[in-house]
């Protein structure tokens, strides 16, 4: 069973989302390290996301796909023919 410390400064987001759920925090750096892993591998990694190329594999929990999909979002970062208004 998950429960909060005392003074937990992120009562509001539990409240709000649940608990297990990934802070804004952790999306934020799962994104940086797709961004990261983009320019380390450019060599080896397709800039431009191809469902036919890209397999992505996750449990089914909200964080671990939150996860996953920020982390995607740093990787695969929108081309200029890929974008939408």
């Amino acid at each position: 069973m998950l429960r909060t410390y005392p003074n937990d400064t992120n009562q509001a987001y539990w409240d709000r989302y649940g608990m297990g759920q990934l802070l804004p925090a952790g999306m934020k750096q799962a994104q940086d390290y797709g961004a990261y892993t983009i320019k380390r591998y450019s060599n080896f990694l397709n800039p431009t996301f191809s469902p036919s190329r890209v397999y992505v594999r996750s449990t089914d929990s909200d964080r671990t796909l939150q996860t996953a999909s920020a982390f995607l979002s740093g990787v695969y970062q929108p081309a200029d023919f890929q974008k939408w208004t």
